[in-house]
């Protein structure tokens, strides 16, 4: 495998478990009535080229997805000047989630059992729960396409990789 497509999945992969690390929250896009849409999350699990996101099962982005699989994942890290942009598409995983969501620790259940759906406005900044029952799915970020940039004053250094019959085509870019 290429030294810079290792380097980028370790750093990837760091993220899930070094607290810390500049890759682990990244901001996620749908498009949705032909809108972009961002949203920061937190990555959570890798797996090959397959990163997955918790989520409420009530959100907008689940619907957004839903109708539209496309999707991009940002990331940058402000120590090492670094951009990686993933391109691909989401699945939705509402259904088998008991067994996930069993692992996560009990302080982040509340945010999946809230009476309202997030989005839904309230009054006096005050949230109710409903600790009986969560609304807890994940997404699946599936990615066939890298775009990393390394900003360097001397110059900057592009490169993409893109996901052909199981292999990483690695193609040098103009910054």
């Amino acid at each position: 495998m290429n030294d810079l497509l290792s380097y980028i999945l370790k750093k990837l992969e760091l993220a899930i478990t070094q607290k810390g690390a500049y890759f682990k929250f990244g901001s996620l896009a749908s498009s949705h009535n032909n809108i972009p849409e961002q949203r920061m999350v937190v990555i959570r699990k890798l797996i090959d080229n397959k990163l997955y996101i918790y989520t409420d099962s009530r959100s907008q982005k689940v619907n957004h997805y839903q109708n539209n699989d496309k999707a991009s994942l940002l990331f940058y890290d402000t120590e090492l000047m670094e951009q990686l942009i993933l391109k691909g598409k989401v699945t939705v995983e509402i259904t088998n989630t008991e067994q996930l969501w069993e692992t996560i620790p009990d302080f982040t259940h509340k945010d999946y059992t809230t009476l309202e759906a997030p989005g839904t406005p309230i009054k006096n900044d005050i949230v109710e729960y409903d600790n009986n029952t969560h609304h807890f799915c994940y997404l699946i970020f599936e990615f066939n396409a890298i775009d990393y940039l390394k900003i360097d004053r001397t110059y900057n250094k592009r490169t993409t990789f893109s996901l052909n019959n199981n292999e990483w085509i690695e193609t040098k870019v103009t910054p």
